[in-house]
């Protein structure tokens, strides 16, 4: 007879190893609708993760210098609310990968 504990458990963090971007375009440029940019295929999602945690970063720069000469504020608090929405997925993600001996 099995025990529950003979049993091997999913490991979450396993599958999360194998999770990769799919395609993305954005940025059209024309009125046939063609786009400049894309984000490529198969990279691992965490990676993916950090690099648009730098890009927010950059961005969040960029905002606070135009609201220190004058410009609204509004899209620099919604930019800092995804920010750390982004940035607290991406260490528990990471943590957790840690702990599962799963490092990225």
């Amino acid at each position: 007879m099995n025990n529950e504990r003979d049993i091997e458990q999913p490991n979450p963090m396993k599958r999360l190893s194998i999770v990769k971007t799919s395609p993305y375009q954005f940025f059209q440029y024309s009125t046939d609708q063609k786009n400049f940019f894309s984000v490529n295929a198969d990279i691992p999602v965490l990676d993916a993760l950090e690099q648009a945690d730098c890009f927010l970063d950059a961005a969040e720069k960029t905002l606070s210098e135009e609201v220190l000469n004058g410009g609204n504020e509004a899209p620099l608090y919604l930019l800092r609310f995804g920010l750390a929405l982004l940035g607290s997925a991406i260490n528990a993600l990471a943590a957790a990968g840690k702990e599962q001996g799963n490092e990225q």
